[in-house]
């Protein structure tokens, strides 16, 4: 086949919150397109970021944390639910799943709302994908926990567990995983999940679920739904990365850029998102939010862009953003310390912007209490 044809592959990232998806997608895309902090719900919206190189484009829908329908309300008050609808779409418009796990996650089993999807999608072809793997001492523990995971097999074949390493995991302890025990328990099921191994009312409840939309499925029904099912023998292949670190992310990239198939691209050569700048000014500043501030104001500060204009004689974008605190502590906090918390989410968050857009700007940011403008010349007085 000629090097000019074009390939392209759409890919969607799910997995349970916090383990990391949006960070990998800025590795794999090689750009920061996505905001990114250490608390949960940072990513409420389906987020598309695309990599192209040479004839290749990989088209990644990065999409918010695995959550139940208590939770998307509870914290999406007034807003469009997306937090909880969007991981479906991004199964719909894709032709791969990247099912990402936490490596350090103390449980040995696949998030039941990651479950939910791989089985109402299982046309879908998978990949599971270990990270934060930079965090974990004796990676030779991970191969037992991918038997639990995968059933025993990737790719249709069971583990071949002899004189195997992953990347830089190092030697493993083969006698425990050859005897597939550890403190004398089996280390995942033998066989795979099979409807005819229910009694009638399971097959009732897990195909009305499976007709159902992802976003009508309470939290306790696929938890109860997958109690018993910690892994999925569908996946194609498993990967050990670092989203942090960046390792083992050339190797995923690699692979994926190896499932495209021909096909016109989506986006042109130079574009990285199609998130709108403004989205992407704001859900960096919330992202800092999150990073540099307790959670109860990370949270609760809104954002109101008050002014988006280009200096023509300066030849950059003026950006102006309100933080709105509806708490006058949220506002000290903020401007008691030097130097002040606005300036580091301030400096910060102009570094990220300005070289995602690639436009010269500044971002102004200010504090709102009550309508007037707090500054740490005032904060004491309120």
């Amino acid at each position: 086949m000629s090097r000019n044809v074009k390939k392209l592959l759409r890919f969607a990232i799910i997995g349970a919150p916090n383990v990391g998806k949006s960070l990998l997608t800025n590795q794999l895309v090689k750009a920061n397109v996505a905001a990114v902090s250490k608390r949960m719900d940072t990513t409420r919206t389906n987020l598309i970021a695309a990599y192209t190189n040479d004839s290749y484009q990989l088209v990644c829908i990065d999409s918010p944390g695995l959550v139940g329908i208590n939770h998307a309300t509870s914290v999406s008050k007034g807003e469009d639910l997306t937090i909880l609808t969007d991981p479906e779409k991004a199964m719909k418009k894709a032709e791969h799943i990247l099912v990402v796990q936490d490596a350090t996650h103390t449980g040995d089993y696949i998030h039941h709302r990651a479950m939910f999807l791989l089985h109402k999608y299982s046309h879908i072809p998978s990949t599971l994908v270990f990270n934060k793997v930079d965090l974990i001492e004796n990676r030779s523990f991970l191969l037992p926990l991918v038997k639990i995971l995968t059933y025993d097999q990737v790719g249709g074949q069971k583990i071949d567990t002899k004189r195997v390493s992953f990347g830089r995991l190092g030697k493993l302890n083969e006698d425990r995983i050859l005897k597939e025990m550890r403190n004398g328990m089996p280390l995942y099921e033998k066989g795979n999940f099979n409807i005819e191994g229910m009694d009638e009312k399971q097959k009732r409840i897990y195909r009305r679920l499976m007709s159902t939309p992802y976003e009508k499925c309470s939290w306790n029904e696929t938890k109860q739904l997958f109690l018993d099912i910690r892994g999925w023998p569908n996946f194609g292949s498993v990967f050990f990365v670092s989203s942090l670190t960046g390792e083992g992310i050339d190797g995923l990239r690699d692979y994926l850029l190896k499932l495209s198939t021909p096909g016109e691209w989506i986006y042109d050569e130079n574009t990285l998102t199609t998130k709108n700048p403004k989205d992407i000014c704001l859900d960096q500043i919330k992202a800092e939010c999150l990073n540099f501030l307790p959670s109860e104001v990370g949270y609760g500060v809104k954002l109101k862009i008050m002014e988006w204009n280009f200096n023509n004689d300066r030849n950059h974008l003026n950006i102006i953003v309100e933080l709105v605190c509806i708490k006058k502590r949220w506002a000290k906090f903020l401007l008691n310390t030097d130097p002040t918390i606005l300036d580091l989410i301030e400096e910060t968050v102009n570094n990220a912007v300005q070289n995602l857009i690639n436009q010269p700007l500044y971002i102004k940011l200010l504090v709102k209490y009550k309508g007037k403008t707090v500054t740490v010349d005032n904060y004491e007085s309120l």
